[in-house]
């Protein structure tokens, strides 16, 4: 069984293609610049990681603070390196963007997924106008599993990251079916999935989706880490 910081350090694996030093290249996800200060705190321990093309002298200072940064269980508050880690990163450019969000583990037991079943290409009628994408993305993200209403697809869960020892949880339901509980079956679905191919299932959501958090919260989840980064 993964510490906490092991996970974190999976999770980092899955999302940010890395070069030999460790430095963040690019994210896995499609968008092709990764952030440029990553921290992931849990209580078993902080892990970081710096973009490829920061100077070494910035470089430098941001190790200097990550390492200062002090291991805590209180993910509410904001990493207490957050605004110098800024002030740094603003020597090179502007901060584009920032995100911090809670990372969540499946319980030992996880729900019973009720009638939420996986989704293949041969469901492509019941794609639907929200998710004909998985036309061309099912084989990258699958298995994936959905809730159907009426022959059509209205929630899904799917891999948001690279299969590994650890996979994260990708989810979406149609704006007008959202509320009825339709994501934690799909979610549970999802990840008894993963667990049998012999993964361990994470699950992720910045801390103000409160439509994500009460998915975690319905399925019994723990909170094991916090994501932070600065772009």
């Amino acid at each position: 069984m993964p510490t906490d910081r092991e996970r974190l350090e999976r999770q980092i694996e899955a999302l940010y293609q890395c070069d030999f030093h460790s430095r963040l290249v690019a994210y896995r996800g499609g968008d092709t610049f990764a952030p440029r200060f990553v921290l992931g705190r849990s209580r078993a321990g902080n892990l970081w990681r710096l973009q490829h093309e920061l100077p070494p002298e910035l470089a430098a200072e941001l190790q200097a603070l990550a390492r200062s940064e002090p291991v805590t269980a209180n993910f509410a508050d904001p990493p207490q390196c957050r605004d110098a880690a800024r002030a740094v990163l603003a020597q090179h450019k502007p901060v584009e963007a920032e995100y911090r969000g809670p990372a969540f583990v499946f319980p030992d037991l996880i729900p019973d997924p009720g009638d939420a079943r996986e989704i293949t290409l041969a469901d492509h009628e019941a794609f639907g106008e929200h998710f004909g994408w998985l036309a061309t993305e099912l084989q990258a993200c699958g298995p994936a599993f959905g809730v159907l209403e009426r022959g059509t697809c209205v929630s899904l869960s799917f891999g948001a990251t690279l299969p590994g020892p650890c996979i994260e949880a990708g989810t979406e339901t149609a704006p007008e079916f959202r509320g009825r509980g339709y994501a934690p079956r799909t979610v549970a679905a999802w990840a008894r999935a993963q667990r049998n191919a012999g993964r361990t299932p994470l699950y992720s959501t910045s801390w103000d989706n409160t439509g994500s958090r009460a998915v975690a919260r319905k399925l019994g989840l723990r909170l094991y880490a916090e994501n932070f980064w600065i772009r």
